[in-house]
């Protein structure tokens, strides 16, 4: 009996605190950017304009760190962003060409189920064809079958996948 350590939800969960933009870093960038650029009279005002040049250097330092720090966490959730978009656009292509290379009578049975009042239509369970559908994630069983003896099987409702919705709303010329 061993216990199993999963190092990357583990490292996840170390650095999520660092994936997202912080109020504190956008609030230190913020602080030390304005007591680097207000103008002499506005900081002489709040009796920060004789800093001795050993703070204004930290503090110069701790605006270029915070200022960095927000670009590269900015950067790297755009850059996840489009590879999120990009995995899924690959995805749908994916399944719009398992579609096309469907038979014309896998096709039709999709297109009577599109078509149906409320997307659900009943079929049998055993069909080989309905197994295939229902494998390959065309379509999905609204509620469960029950099987009265061997081959046997009352029909059960059936839905069309999200995907094959989205296709179908997106790219009606498919489905005629």
């Amino acid at each position: 009996m061993g216990v199993e350590i999963n190092m990357d939800a583990t490292l996840d969960r170390l650095f999520a605190g660092f994936k997202k933009l912080s109020p504190l870093l956008v609030g230190i960038g913020v602080t030390t950017g304005l007591i680097l650029f207000l103008p002499q009279n506005v900081l002489a005002k709040m009796a920060l304009d004789k800093l001795p040049d050993e703070k204004k250097i930290f503090i110069g330092m701790t605006f270029i760190i915070s200022v960095a720090l927000i670009i590269v966490i900015i950067g790297f959730q755009v850059v996840e962003n489009v590879l999120v978009r990009k995995k899924i656009r690959r995805w749908q292509s994916q399944k719009r060409e398992s579609y096309i290379r469907l038979a014309d009578w896998q096709k039709i049975i999709l297109i009577k189920l599109l078509q149906a009042p409320g997307m659900t239509e009943r079929f049998d369970p055993t069909a080989g064809v309905i197994r295939y559908l229902e494998t390959n994630q065309f379509i999905s069983k609204a509620e469960p079958f029950i099987m009265f003896s061997f081959g046997e099987a009352e029909p059960v409702a059936y839905t069309p996948e999200a995907w094959l919705m989205d296709l179908y709303m997106k790219e009606p010329y498919l489905f005629q």
